[in-house]
């Protein structure tokens, strides 16, 4: 196991060139829907219901000159029933594009704040999940951004790509602060805080100057250029962390047993 990121090409219409050290793939679908041409020869039709992380994968292997036959009518039907959902969720988009947008005169660039789903799609916007180091099993690691937390699916992109890793193939530190992720209430984090401004020094990345907000022994938060970002305790060096004992916070950051 270890993290790599395939190459990939949208060229448009929903259509994208996948190229890894396999072969030459492709795939095309819409929101809800992904029909994909792997290197292999294979074909695989995904269904998802969007915004609630529930998505159903079917895999159909092709040989040549023989028939699956326990898997060659299902495949069918399922490939069938992908293409009309696609096909359907096309039309639903195509006729809400037409649909006239509502403007507003005291609306400007200046005053419009735009999140994109990229960052988090299984929380609120409230903190952003920012670029950090993570571990396989291994110790293999790789820079990337998590994006979304599905049962045991966890994605994570990089500047070019984005893939889903199990999670019982990270390491056991990334493994506590994922889990802990899932159970994390953003709403709760306030922005007050009196703590100053300092340099943090995380592991793997460029220094940075930030507020502390809020920390536990899973998650350290911070408020960095306006914005809340959450990071492991594992992230930062033993001079951060002594900074925990300097304002009386060690035992809140303390591992549990």
């Amino acid at each position: 196991m270890g993290f790599r990121f395939r190459k990939s090409k949208n060229l448009g219409g929903g259509f994208r060139l996948n190229i890894s050290k396999s072969g030459i793939g492709g795939s095309w679908g819409v929101k809800g829907f992904r029909f994909t041409r792997k290197c292999n020869g294979g074909y695989r039709v995904t269904c998802s219901i969007p915004g609630t992380g529930i998505s159903y994968t079917k895999d159909i292997k092709v040989k040549n000159n023989t028939t699956e036959e326990n898997n060659g009518c299902q495949g069918c039907a399922l490939l069938l029933f992908g293409i009309l959902f696609g096909v359907i969720m096309t039309i639903l988009t195509l006729k809400d594009s037409e649909q006239p947008r509502p403007s507003s005169s005291i609306t400007s660039p200046t005053n419009t704040t735009k999140h994109s789903t990229s960052i988090v799609e299984y929380k609120t916007l409230n903190i952003v999940h920012p670029f950090r180091v993570w571990k396989d099993k291994n110790g293999q690691k790789v820079k990337a951004q998590l994006v979304q937390i599905a049962g045991e699916n966890v994605t994570l992109r990089n500047e070019n790509e984005r893939k889903t890793f199990k999670l019982k193939n990270f390491s056991q530190k990334d493994q506590r602060f994922l889990l802990a992720l899932q159970n994390f209430d953003d709403t709760s984090v306030s922005r007050d805080s009196h703590f100053e401004i300092r340099t943090w020094n995380p592991w793997g990345l460029p220094k940075f100057k930030a507020r502390l907000i809020d920390a536990s022994p899973d998650w350290i938060i911070l408020e960095r250029k306006g914005k809340l970002e959450i990071y492991s305790r594992s992230d930062f060096s033993a001079l951060d962390l002594k900074y925990f004992r300097k304002i009386g916070w060690h035992d809140r950051i303390k591992l549990k047993k």
